[in-house]
């Protein structure tokens, strides 16, 4: 059997060396510290052939919807590109069953030239998390190019970026904390008064 994974983090740039998967790497390496399960998704990882004919039954998208179904949220990262998400990574969201983002939680990464595209991720991927049904979208995080310094193979982000990153890195991990015993308890004791009243 194979294992599951409490986040998938989907890579949406079909460079190698890419400041939004530079974002993305920083929030998985802190969700892993804090003993989390990612599985992590690149464009490369899925055959091109695949995506652009929309074959929803092919080996690669058939593990795709099967770890995204597993998992407990799903990290989106992608450069905008003309005001919006990468072409390829609207058409790995384009091979996902209706609803593959029911009771996910879901958090988006985006880089760009400058700021002027800030809200790329509400216009152009917004609508199409709701139409995967995603029941929540906690705050995203956009980094322009002159907040991303190249170092060595990646590109570090600004203090002010990472401080954006650890507060929704923060955001997620609470939101997927489950709830402490004693807290459950006072949830279900309260259920049963107002039940029975």
């Amino acid at each position: 059997m194979s294992q599951a994974y409490d986040l998938v983090a989907i890579s949406g740039s079909p460079s190698e060396r890419s400041r939004s998967t530079s974002l993305l790497n920083y929030y998985t390496a802190a969700l892993e510290q804090l003993g989390l399960r990612v599985k992590h998704i690149r464009l490369g990882d899925l055959p091109a052939e695949d995506l652009i004919f929309g074959r929803y039954d092919a080996p690669a998208i058939t593990a795709l919807h099967h770890h995204i179904a597993e998992a407990k949220a799903v990290i989106l990262a992608s450069p905008v590109y003309k005001a919006t998400i990468s072409g390829g990574l609207k058409a790995l969201l384009d091979v996902l069953p209706e609803n593959a983002f029911a009771h996910k939680t879901v958090v988006a990464l985006a880089s760009a030239g400058s700021s002027l595209h800030l809200l790329a991720l509400d216009y152009s991927l917004g609508p199409i998390l709701a139409a995967l049904g995603t029941p929540k979208v906690l705050k995203g995080v956009y980094a322009a190019q002159s907040q991303l310094t190249a170092v060595g193979n990646g590109f570090e982000p600004a203090a002010d970026v990472r401080t954006r990153l650890d507060q929704s890195i923060k955001e997620l991990h609470h939101a997927l904390s489950p709830i402490e015993p004693a807290l459950a308890k006072q949830d279900a004791w309260i259920n049963r008064h107002f039940i029975a009243v």
